[in-house]
């Protein structure tokens, strides 16, 4: 069996991976000097804190949908759709510890986008890889359209 290198979905894991350490480094190395923070310091590193924490706490299931996405369905839309997930993540990360709300917003949901897209395409990636041995799609697509033609490239 012959299998092609994922080399998009690798990327962008490797993309996602070094802006999580690149932020957990940010954290450590502004916020560690410090040893007593008061204020409006404190605030903003609890935030940022917070920001880094929910993107670390969601960074698992990311990555399966990422490669179930990529493997079943089409891994050059899911490495798209996995750069927009991590454009979205920095945005949201910025706008969470900055206390700009349009800019925590505009992430969030680009991020909650990216998520849902890559959730829908691998289930169906699934779905045809589970149903297509028991009901061939395509001839029953060609039968209702009377072309032969393959009609998923997936």
């Amino acid at each position: 069996m012959d299998m092609e290198i994922p080399f998009p979905l690798g990327a962008v894991t490797l993309v996602s991976a070094l802006h999580t350490a690149y932020v957990a480094r940010l954290l450590w190395k502004r916020w560690a000097a410090p040893t007593v923070m008061t204020g409006a310091l404190k605030e903003q590193f609890e935030r940022t804190l917070k920001a880094h924490k929910k993107c670390i706490a969601f960074y698992p299931i990311f990555l399966v949908i990422l490669w179930t996405s990529g493997l079943f369905f089409n891994e050059e839309l899911a490495a798209v759709l996995g750069g927009v997930y991590i454009l979205g993540r920095h945005i949201y990360s910025c706008g969470q510890s900055s206390m700009t709300k349009i800019r925590h917003f505009l992430g969030f949901y680009t991020v909650i986008t990216a998520v849902l897209l890559l959730s829908l395409t691998g289930t169906l990636g699934l779905l045809h890889v589970i149903l297509d041995p028991l009901i061939d799609i395509n001839h029953l697509l060609s039968y209702l359209y009377g072309e032969p033609k393959q009609f998923y490239f997936f």
